[in-house]
C-alpha cells in the first residue's frame, strides 16, 4: 500500500497545532494518575461537562473484574496523557483496574482512541461507544509526532502498543533533515522512553529510503536502529544491506552491522 508521507507530515503538524491551541489549553479540569515504579502517568481532562466532557473515576460493575474510569473529550477538546517527556492525545481514555488484592494499579490498563461515547447517568458506565476507524491518536516526543488508531497500555509490563497504520513525522531542525516513516504498529516502552516501529517499516529522509522489519527510535539521542532480513538503505545509487542499520538521524548517515552487503558509486575523477 502506498501512502503520501509528505501529506501525513502536514496533517501531523496541523493536528499538533489544534491540540496545542484548542484541545489541551488552560488548567485541566480533572486528573487521573497511574504509577509504575518511579514514574507517573497522568491523564488530563480539559473538556467541561457542559460541553460533553466526561470524567468518571473507578466505577464498579461496568466490566467484570475491574473498576472502570472514563475520560472523554469531544471535539474540539482532547484528553492529554503525559508520560515523562512524551505527550499522547486522544478523545477517549478508559482506565481498567482490578481490585487491590488482585493487583490494583500494578495490573491496570489504559485504552486510548478517537471517537465518541455517552455515560449512563444511573450506572456512570460508558455506553454507545463509537471508535474512530481513522488514526486520531497522537504520540509527541521532542521533534517527533506519531499518529495511529488505538493505543493500549499495560502497566504490568510498561509497554504500550499503538495499532496502525502508523505514520511518524520528525521535523527538520538546523542541519538535521526531516524524517518520515510508516509501519503497521508502534511499541512504546514507558521505562526507557523508546519507540519501536514494526511491520513493513519504510523510512524517508533527505533522499535516503530505508526499509526494515523494525525501527527503534531514541529521540533524545537522535539515533534509530533498523533491523531486518536484511534491513536496507538506499540513497542515490548507493545501496546498503545488513542485519542491523545504525541510523544517525541528525546527519542522515548509516552504519551497517552484520552480513554487510552494498553497492557504492565512487567518483574517481
Amino acid at each position: 500500500m502506498t501512502r503520501c508521507l509528505g501529506v501525513v507530515g502536514v496533517i501531523a503538524g496541523l493536528f499538533f497545532g489544534l491540540a496545542s491551541a484548542q484541545g489541551t489549553e488552560g488548567e485541566p479540569l480533572g486528573t487521573l494518575t497511574l504509577r509504575r515504579n518511579e514514574r507517573t502517568i497522568s491523564v488530563l481532562q480539559y473538556a467541561p461537562s457542559a460541553e460533553g466532557g466526561e470524567f468518571r473515576l473507578r466505577v464498579p460493575n461496568c466490566e467484570e473484574g475491574v473498576r472502570l474510569s472514563t475520560v472523554y473529550a469531544p471535539a474540539p477538546y482532547l484528553v492529554e496523557t503525559l508520560v515523562n517527556e512524551t505527550r499522547i492525545t486522544s478523545s477517549v481514555v478508559l482506565d481498567r483496574r482490578p481490585p487491590r488484592n488482585e493487583g490494583g494499579q500494578d495490573r491496570a490498563t489504559l485504552e486510548m482512541f478517537g471517537g465518541t461515547l455517552e455515560v449512563d447517568l444511573d450506572t456512570l458506565c460508558p455506553q454507545n461507544i463509537s471508535r474512530s476507524e481513522v488514526p486520531e491518536v497522537t504520540i509527541l516526543e521532542g521533534r517527533t509526532t506519531v499518529i495511529g488508531t488505538v493505543f493500549n497500555y499495560d502497566n504490568e509490563t510498561g509497554i504500550g502498543l499503538l495499532s496502525g497504520p502508523v505514520d511518524l513525522d520528525r521535523v527538520a531542525e538546523g542541519d538535521s533533515p526531516a524524517l518520515e516513516a510508516s509501519a503497521e504498529a508502534l511499541e512504546f516502552n514507558v521505562d526507557t522512553d523508546l519507540s519501536t516501529l514494526s511491520g513493513q517499516v519504510r523510512v524517508v529522509s533527505d533522499g535516503r529510503v530505508s526499509e526494515a522489519e523494525t525501527f527503534e527510535l531514541d529521540e533524545q539521542e537522535g539515533l534509530a536502529i533498523l533491523k531486518g532480513s536484511p534491513a536496507r538503505s538506499e540513497q542515490d545509487q548507493n545501496v546498503l544491506e545488513g542485519d542491523t542499520l545504525l541510523y544517525y538521524l541528525d546527519s542522515n548517515d548509516v552504519v551497517v552491522i552484520g552480513n554487510v552487503k552494498g553497492v557504492l558509486e565512487l567518483d574517481l575523477e
